[in-house]
């Protein structure tokens, strides 16, 4: 070259491009949410986004169709107001009912309900028992009889008053339901299973025998019980050892050891309250610190103690806390 030709760093000679530089950190993801260049949106189009907005309202009002066309079939065919399969026809509950405690015991695996302890530490265990008093005291209903001594069930329309007042002996909130002493109170009660009505014992030789005795000594200490508890639920609870039974001076309940059977079945009737039997251990001599095992069950000619589908009983621990440690 005769001349020196000099060339500007800052332009690129003819037919050459230039690469722009690569944004970076914020400015990357501001181009990326919109670019000027191509009008794209978070890398897609205008025309992209409307399409794929339109796929999922489709796609959304489908599926919803679906699941309201569903719906609207299982109603078809379910009843309003009863459960469509109870009895042997329920793959669950079958004709069994279970049992359940109040108050609720402590740590699963040992069924702790401490007795024996200060007044100002009664209200875990009484707090429940207090709230079952009060439900039942409050509940009414223009559909609830009066059925004791009466040869009348609870049906479809009217159902039997479940009614306690007064019947329940010491096992009452003023006197703590005997957590403040050594005769604690608890409730067992039926779980409710739709039209499940309880079988008189005497066909099974064992828990006739089983149910005879408690009835027995419960007409034995009042007379007047003998019509109530023709046909009841008995419920029965005992110590789970028999080297055990010394610890406890008597068991009570109340205000009978059994569910009439005026109370069943339940209907799902309005105004209808689950009956219970208070059960009251009376001086308990488990040491300071020991506890007693209870077991609880329930008997009629269907419920089944054997067998897979076997009513399991309650079982707790009923343990001296000893108030002055």
């Amino acid at each position: 070259m005769s001349s020196k030709q000099t060339i500007d760093k800052d332009k690129a000679p003819d037919g050459v491009t230039t690469k722009e530089p690569e944004a970076k950190g914020c400015d990357k993801f501001k181009k990326f949410a919109y670019n000027k260049e191509t009008g794209e949106v978070f890398g897609r189009s205008g025309n992209s986004w409307l399409k794929i907005f339109i796929f999922y309202v489709i796609f959304y009002i489908a599926l919803a169709a679906f699941f309201f066309f569903f719906l609207f079939v299982s109603f078809c065919f379910m009843p309003v107001d009863k459960p469509k399969y109870n009895g042997e026809d329920n793959m669950f509950f079958r004709s069994n009912p279970g049992m359940s405690i109040l108050p609720t015991p402590e740590f699963k695996q040992h069924n702790l309900i401490f007795f024996n302890v200060e007044p100002s530490a009664t209200s875990k265990w009484t707090g429940q028992l207090k709230h079952l008093d009060k439900k039942t005291i409050a509940s009414s209903s223009s559909n609830q009889i009066d059925c004791g001594g009466l040869n009348v069930t609870t049906n479809q329309t009217t159902v039997c008053k479940f009614n306690v007042t007064g019947l329940l002996g010491n096992c009452t909130s003023d006197n703590h339901f005997g957590y403040t002493s050594k005769s604690p109170c608890v409730v067992i009660k039926l779980n409710r299973i739709y039209g499940w009505t309880p079988q008189t014992p005497g066909k099974k030789k064992t828990i006739a025998a089983i149910a005879k005795n408690v009835t027995d000594e419960a007409i034995q200490e009042n007379p007047a019980l003998a019509p109530e508890l023709d046909g009841a639920v008995m419920i029965h609870c005992k110590t789970e050892e028999d080297k055990d039974k010394g610890m406890i001076e008597s068991i009570k309940y109340y205000p009978m050891p059994g569910i009439p059977k005026y109370y069943f079945p339940f209907l799902i009737q309005k105004g209808y309250v689950t009956p219970y039997v208070m059960v009251q251990f009376q001086n308990i001599t488990a040491p300071d610190g020991k506890g007693v095992a209870i077991e609880c069950r329930a008997y009629a000619d269907n419920i089944a103690q054997t067998g897979d589908n076997k009513l399991e009983p309650i079982k707790f621990t009923l343990q001296n806390k000893n108030k002055s440690s």
